[in-house]
């Protein structure tokens, strides 16, 4: 549905992973990235990826989930104590979020923050960055070659 909406508006839709785009080197001028990297075991191809169909001087924006306390307590609440049997919003996060633990890539990359980042700045250099209670975000501008 998504797909057809787009490609009804004009939008060129393509099947790829961010590690295998299939677009062109230099082709775009920025990246959007939003709760992606977190589903990828291998960081240095995906960044690596994006940093090929980027143009020079391409912006890379991202948004993942960040290890805060906060995110820690919501973990623990949700995955060790009986609030999903009680509480539907609480039952509904476990529903989603125990697929993403049972990958084992989730917990991989909250633990891994510091192999991500290296990762990032292989090739981009760091407009901002901010930590939110949950989340990361973050604006990157593709290095010079």
């Amino acid at each position: 549905t998504c797909r057809e909406g787009a490609q009804k508006k004009g939008f060129d839709v393509r099947d790829g992973t961010l590690e295998k785009t299939s677009l062109g080197n230099a082709s775009v001028d920025a990246v959007m990235v939003n709760m992606v990297f977190h589903h990828i075991s291998d960081y240095d191809s995906a960044v690596s990826e994006t940093a090929r169909i980027l143009k020079p001087n391409g912006a890379l924006c991202i948004m993942e989930p960040y290890p805060t306390f906060l995110r820690s307590t919501m973990d623990l609440l949700t995955f060790h104590t009986p609030l999903r049997r009680i509480f539907k919003p609480v039952a509904t996060r476990h529903a989603v979020m125990k697929l993403e633990m049972d990958t084992g890539l989730y917990p991989k990359f909250l633990a891994e923050q510091h192999s991500f980042h290296t990762a990032l700045e292989k090739h981009f250099e760091k407009i901002w960055w901010h930590q939110g209670w949950f989340f990361q975000f973050g604006k990157y501008r593709l290095r010079s070659a």
